[in-house]
């Protein structure tokens, strides 16, 4: 019955990584060790998740906090998602700071590239059985991820191409 009591949602997982990114941000205030920081922190995460999967620990908060195994959305991996945003975002930030649409263009031109390789690597080894639940998966966040990468490319081309012309997407 405390099972019930130590699960993680997803509001908890996205308020640690945000409460994360801030730390981060605190820490490093250059731009440039910021990017580097979130980018080995992403990697740090989605290495580490696969090996936390693997453990139970003696306290139930702990294993529903980090592996998952009464938990939905556990720490690990589904962390990597809000870095993946809170990377790609800075990027974009600082490149619309600085005005410059050639670098905005070949962005999305490089994050859709990325997510075709990332979908393009799912499907090749997706014939690989792994004995990963497939929450922790790596060809399963690939997908995801990919997913995520050609969508987010496709509707800024959209925008850049039609406007926002329909005030509902205006809104959103």
């Amino acid at each position: 019955q405390w099972n019930v009591f130590f699960q993680i949602d997803i509001l908890q997982c996205i308020a640690f990584g945000w409460i994360y990114i801030l730390v981060i941000r605190f820490i490093f205030k250059k731009d440039q060790i910021f990017f580097w920081a979130i980018f080995i922190s992403i990697l740090f995460f989605f290495i580490i998740s696969i090996f936390l999967w693997k453990q139970t620990f003696q306290i139930n908060f702990f294993t529903s906090f980090l592996n998952g195994q009464n938990s939905l959305f556990p720490i690990f991996p589904w962390i990597d998602f809000l870095l993946i945003g809170g990377f790609i975002g800075a990027i974009f930030i600082k490149i619309k700071k600085y005005n410059q649409p050639f670098k905005e263009k070949q962005l999305f031109k490089t994050l859709f590239s990325i997510g075709f390789i990332f979908i393009v690597i799912f499907y090749f080894f997706s014939f690989i059985p792994l004995s990963l639940p497939w929450r922790v998966n790596p060809f399963y966040f690939l997908i995801q991820i990919g997913m995520i990468l050609l969508f987010l490319s496709i509707t800024w081309f959209y925008e850049q191409k039609y406007g926002l012309k329909n005030k509902i997407l205006f809104l959103a």
